[in-house]
């Protein structure tokens, strides 16, 4: 008897983090199915069918002397951050809070975080909520 597998929708597993700089302030972005380290390849293609059902992003600080501001920007297709790219923001950047969304995302499609005024040189991180589902999934 041949078992065939069927992938399955799970848990967003991914994350990005930034240094901030001097003054406190960095930019993380991440796509759906983008490469990982350099080197590591192209990454999954738009039309994969690859798919990011994205409910939240949490974003936090490493450190929280100064409480950072932090906005949140989705794009479709093109890495943008403007005002029309504008989801949501908080002045608990650095010691955590959470942006609702309700969208589903494809590579090419971008998650961009800013943070400002934060702690200089501290580690800001921002967690994808959500779930994957991978291509070939009904």
């Amino acid at each position: 008897m041949t078992q065939s597998f069927q992938p399955e929708a799970y848990p967003i597993p991914d994350q990005v983090q930034v240094k901030l700089d001097g003054s406190g302030n960095g930019t993380a972005r991440i796509s759906p199915g983008q490469a990982g380290s350099p080197g590591s390849g192209v990454g999954a293609s738009r039309n994969s069918g690859l798919l990011w059902n994205v409910t939240g992003v949490g974003v936090s600080v490493s450190t929280n002397t100064s409480e950072a501001q932090c906005s949140v920007y989705i794009s479709y297709g093109v890495l943008s951050s403007t005002s029309s790219d504008f989801l949501g923001q908080t002045s608990t950047g650095s010691t955590g809070d959470t942006c609702n969304v309700n969208t589903t995302l494809k590579p090419g499609d971008w998650i961009t975080v800013k943070w400002t005024g934060g702690d200089a040189n501290a580690i800001a991180t921002a967690r994808i909520l959500g779930t994957v589902t991978p291509p070939g999934v009904s």
